[in-house]
């Protein structure tokens, strides 16, 4: 799972892609969207599922893991009662994190990407 805040997207843009129309908006941020098997507008805590032209299995997986990891995301944000755009973005990496680690014991994942990239504190 990766994850990326676009900026530079409106909410209209977001809904006009999810329903299939054309965007005559700025092409290049459409292009960047439809590279997504989801987009999250986080005003509104709502996923829209794209349509990424893949094959019927690999859409079924890839939108599994898509509910799977806003359905933790979302429960993970519920209790901060909204965020400052400053935060966002860590938290949504941090949720992101613990998604692709979530068969694994986190503890033992840190110490050992501590080990490999050591903090440097100088």
């Amino acid at each position: 799972m990766f994850t990326e805040i676009l900026p530079d997207v409106s909410r209209s843009m977001i809904q006009a892609i999810a329903r299939g129309r054309s965007v005559l908006e700025t092409v290049g941020s459409a292009e960047r969207i439809r590279r997504f098997s989801g987009v999250v507008d986080l005003g509104q805590y709502r996923l829209y599922h794209l349509g990424n032209g893949h094959h019927e299995a690999d859409t079924k997986a890839s939108l599994d893991d898509v509910d799977g990891f806003w359905g933790l995301t979302k429960h993970r944000l519920a209790k901060f009662k909204g965020l400052n755009r400053n935060t966002a973005y860590l938290h949504l990496k941090e949720c992101e994190f613990r998604y692709n680690y979530r068969n694994e014991d986190l503890y033992n994942v840190l110490i050992n990407l501590l080990k490999a990239f050591p903090l440097n504190l100088s």
